[in-house]
């Protein structure tokens, strides 16, 4: 079976443009497995096992990152996966009002 999942990184302490801080982060995969808990799997270990982002990575062992499914569907045919991310800043909580 044929899936295509988003999956919505948090927490990623990285250094960019804007300097270092806490980034979010929704990525796009396609993967085929059997069931859709295999695809979840597949998909959270492409994410895991990315060297250079993971080298990009400043978090502290107390305070890790975090990697949630937000949608998966069953899909006719696959399409390439890209290393592609489209990066958030995390507003801390006394700041989603801005």
């Amino acid at each position: 079976m044929k899936y295509q999942v988003l999956v919505n990184g948090s927490n990623y302490l990285i250094e960019m443009d804007k300097g270092t801080n806490k980034y979010g982060f929704f990525q796009t995969l396609y993967v085929e497995q059997n069931d859709i808990e295999a695809a979840k799997d597949k998909a959270l270990k492409i994410i895991q096992n990315d060297r250079t982002f993971n080298q990009t990575i400043k978090n502290k062992e107390n305070d890790p990152p975090r990697l949630n499914i937000e949608e998966i569907e069953e899909i006719e045919a696959l399409q390439e996966n890209t290393l592609g991310r489209s990066f958030y800043i995390e507003k801390k909580l006394w700041q989603f009002w801005k």
